[in-house]
Formats: C-alpha cells, structure tokens, sequence
C-alpha cells in the first residue's frame, strides 16, 4: 500500500492485491460502505502521514481497477480544510524594545495558558514576536495591535523572519521578556 498526497486537498492510495485482501476488498464487488471503511481504518494514518484530517470531511472518492490492485483518489473540501488549517500563529512587529516589553508583560499576567510558543527576533529596524496562540486568538490579535504591527503568521512571513532576521530567543520570549527590568 502506498499513500501519496497530491495536494492539501487531495490523496491518492494504491491497494495491491494483499492488501485489498487484508482490508477485504474486492473491485468486482466494491461499494461505498467498502470504501468509507477503508478510509475510517487509515483516517490516522493520513492525518499522521500527510497532515490531512479527513475526519468528518465531505469527501469525494474514485476508485479504479489497476493490475493486480486499485487504485483510489480522495479529495476533500478545501473550503472546510482550509478552516481547519487556519494558523493560529501571529507575528508582532515593533519598532522599539518598550512596546515589545508592554506587550510581553501584559500577555504573561493575563494570558500565561493561552501562549503554546513564542519566540523573539531582530534585525536592524525591527523586533518581531512570533506567538503561536492555544486559546483567545481573537483578544490577543486586538491587544497585541496595540503595541505593534500585526503580520500573519503564515509559513511565508515565518520563514521570512527565520531568514531575515537573527533569533534571540527560540522559546519562551514572553517569559524572558517580561522578567527584563529597567533600571
């Protein structure tokens, strides 16, 4: 068996004979209860491989006749993956180290669990706090607009900052920051 991801929103799956004959299926007789169980068994297994989550998807499912297996094509709804995929990872941009402090100490007394990761860059002109955000999305992105400049923390701007800019702190920024006193 091999499982191949063709994009986000498709896979394709390629059955020899033994495994058709360990998931008990036969081409001749192939239906959709065959086919939903088949994609109930290796659901995990997707998600684990590809990082597809095709739990409770609305799928749409080909299956051909190839020599000696079958070959099978899912594709899922790439309105309702493209949901699931929404990053919960926002980058702060700011222009000096007492709107990076303001912000730090603020998230670290009144949203300690809501903070999965942060880390702290810099460069030349900017500091940059990338915050991958558990819960309160939405009261984090207002409060840290406050304090900075607020960029999707998509792959591309990520790999941007990873690129660009000189990491100071790998983990725990919020943290390290909050505990810098003036003096």
């Amino acid at each position: 068996m091999t499982i191949n991801k063709l994009n986000d929103y498709a896979i394709k799956i390629y059955l020899d004979k033994n495994d058709m004959d360990r998931f008990d299926i036969n081409f001749a007789y192939i239906d959709t209860e065959c086919i939903k169980n088949l994609i109930l068994i290796l659901s995990d297994e997707i998600n684990e491989l590809l990082g597809i989550v095709i739990n409770n998807e609305k799928l749409y499912v080909e299956v051909f006749s190839k020599k000696n297996g079958c070959l099978i094509f899912i594709s899922c709804s790439s309105k309702i993956s493209e949901k699931r995929r929404i990053r919960k990872n926002i980058i702060c941009q700011f222009e000096n180290f007492e709107s990076l402090k303001g912000l730090c100490d603020y998230l670290s007394i009144n949203f300690p669990s809501s903070i999965k990761f942060s880390k702290l860059y810099c460069n030349n002109h900017y500091i940059r706090l990338i915050l991958g955000i558990k819960d309160d999305l939405d009261k984090i992105v207002k409060i840290s607009s406050s304090y900075g400049i607020i960029i999707s923390g998509n792959e591309i701007n990520t790999g941007a900052t990873n690129e660009y800019f000189k990491c100071v702190y790998d983990e725990e920024a919020v943290e390290k920051v909050s505990l810098f006193t003036s003096e």
